[in-house]
């Protein structure tokens, strides 16, 4: 099996290049999508979660308001602290889950997996001991700003706080194997990812 780590900075595209990666026969594991299950209502995650923040977060159905949330730990670099010790943990145990789960699958089926893993926080979290590989997907920072906005609908006060919470872009390309940038258009990224892909096939 290969693992690839896929990280970069928030609104750069790993999304767009994990699908197109997956259409290329790579199975992919998201640590968002995983992350995702830490906010279900009435899981031990969301009980921590709430007892720490408050029910001010939580929508009407009892579903917590990741905007509302959001607002609070990008203002407080303790909070933010606080919500990355409860919920990494999980995300983490799950992402070594779903690396075994593909492990038996290989030797079950006798054939060698690519496996993806989406991790946005990859050195911040330092899990890039669990990955063979690591690509990083970087855009400009004016492009980054302007999805981030159009995308989560921030301000720009409220989107420049979210990328400069993370590491700085250069810091990530820097300890990369590969890059890829994304301000150009889908074939020109089809293209870079197809080339880093045939390394391995």
């Amino acid at each position: 099996m290969i693992k690839i780590g896929l990280t970069g900075g928030i609104a750069t595209g790993k999304t767009t290049v994990a699908r197109i990666m997956e259409q290329k026969g790579a199975i992919i594991v998201d640590t968002d999508i995983l992350a995702h299950n830490a906010y279900i209502p009435d899981t031990l995650l969301w009980q921590q979660i709430v007892k720490e923040f408050g029910e001010d977060i939580l929508t009407p159905a009892r579903e917590i308001d990741r905007k509302i949330l959001g607002k609070i730990v990008f203002n407080d670099i303790k909070k933010r602290e606080k919500l990355n010790s409860i919920v990494h943990p999980y995300v983490i145990e799950q992402t070594k889950k779903n690396i075994s789960y593909w492990q038996n699958m290989e030797q079950k089926n006798k054939k060698k997996y690519l496996v993806v893993i989406v991790i946005p926080l990859l050195f911040e979290t330092r899990t890039d001991y669990m990955v063979d590989c690591i690509v990083v997907v970087r855009c400009k920072k004016e492009t980054q700003l302007s999805r981030l906005m159009e995308r989560n609908k921030l301000t720009q006060e409220e989107a420049l706080k979210r990328i400069n919470a993370q590491m700085d872009m250069e810091e990530k390309v820097a300890r990369a194997n590969y890059v890829i940038d994304n301000d150009e258009d889908l074939n020109l990224l089809e293209n870079q990812v197809e080339k880093i892909l045939q390394k391995w096939q």
